[in-house]
């Protein structure tokens, strides 16, 4: 039976119609922006793509871009835009914030103070909607750690540069909550690093790093790690890396659980009408790092990853 041309337009209308509102087919399009080609960023995506196809509800497709070196903007291209846009890296987060646009952004990888700092350097710019899971960890979160792993060390270091200044005031209140004695050194030139944290270590049992480029990076990492194991003080690090560095624990996220959070986040987002960002947030999930030659070294008798883990979960921030 042949069906009237009218009948048939109107029908594939109503289809059309019923198919983009039920999600069937409404297939919308998130580009993930990554700093540069590096392993760590392409976990991220990768992660972020699987677990978006295993969550059920609405069809999302992920293209995923790495920054060229040396970019300075955002190549505008001639496809239609993203319903969503992942940054992984600050580098990506902040040629991003450059460019006017309505379309969500959510920032993965990003210290909390470069997040708080685009925020205050758009803030005239009401077409900027962005949010963000921080890279670091919450100062709550490694204090646990901290009384957890180390119960008997309650005289807490920490060394502080121009990027985590800002975290005095919380750091304080969150050690004092928890019976912690708290000292902290303020950094300002790279030469006076050694000679701080010999004036640290005097009077503590434990020094806590905090994400800082200028206190931690790949020229300092080595000298403080010695130092540190000198004084027989153990690390408190930022990451698995700095733990088999060297330093003795850390709490950290994988790529992989940065992936799963913001694949979480970005269907939340999709599934609203108004496209509704939430709050910038510490990171969900996390794992823990323990460098056993390290604690064997230092006499000290840690709990295995796996109970640690399991505390911190258990245990309220």
């Amino acid at each position: 039976m042949r069906i009237p041309r009218p009948l048939l337009k109107a029908i594939l209308l109503l289809l059309g119609a019923l198919v983009t509102a039920t999600g069937i087919a409404a297939e919308k399009n998130v580009l993930v922006l990554l700093s540069k080609e590096q392993a760590e960023y392409q976990e991220v995506a990768g992660s972020l793509r699987q677990t978006l196809s295993q969550l059920s509800g609405q069809s999302i497709e992920v293209h995923i871009a790495a920054l060229p070196d040396g970019a300075r903007r955002l190549d505008d291209g001639t496809h239609p835009p993203p319903d969503m846009i992942v940054t992984v890296g600050t580098q990506a987060a902040r040629l991003t914030a450059l460019q006017r646009t309505s379309v969500p952004v959510l920032h993965t990888l990003l210290p909390r103070q470069a997040y708080l700092e685009l925020v205050r350097d758009r803030s005239h710019d009401r077409t900027r909607r962005h949010t963000a899971i921080y890279l670091d960890q919450p100062l709550r979160r490694q204090l646990n750690l901290i009384g957890f792993a180390l119960p008997e060390h309650t005289r807490v270091a920490a060394i502080l540069g121009p990027a985590t200044m800002a975290l005095e005031t919380d750091l304080a209140t969150a050690a004092r909550d928890r019976d912690l004695r708290l000292q902290t050194g303020h950094l300002s030139e790279p030469q006076e690093l050694i000679p701080l944290l010999r004036d640290l270590l005097e009077n503590s049992d434990v020094l806590l790093s905090l994400p800082d480029p200028l206190v931690f990076n790949s020229g300092t990492i080595h000298h403080l790690l010695v130092a540190t194991y000198h004084q027989k003080i153990p690390v408190i690090g930022f990451s698995r890396a700095f733990v088999e560095a060297g330093a003795l624990l850390a709490v950290y996220s994988t790529p992989a659980q940065t992936g799963r959070q913001a694949a979480e986040i970005v269907q939340q987002v999709l599934r609203t009408p108004v496209r509704a960002l939430p709050p910038p947030q510490y990171p969900k999930y996390f794992a823990i790092a323990v460098n056993r030659r390290v604690a064997a070294s230092l006499g000290l008798e840690v709990p295995d990853e796996q109970t640690l883990l399991n505390r911190l979960l258990g245990h309220s921030e």
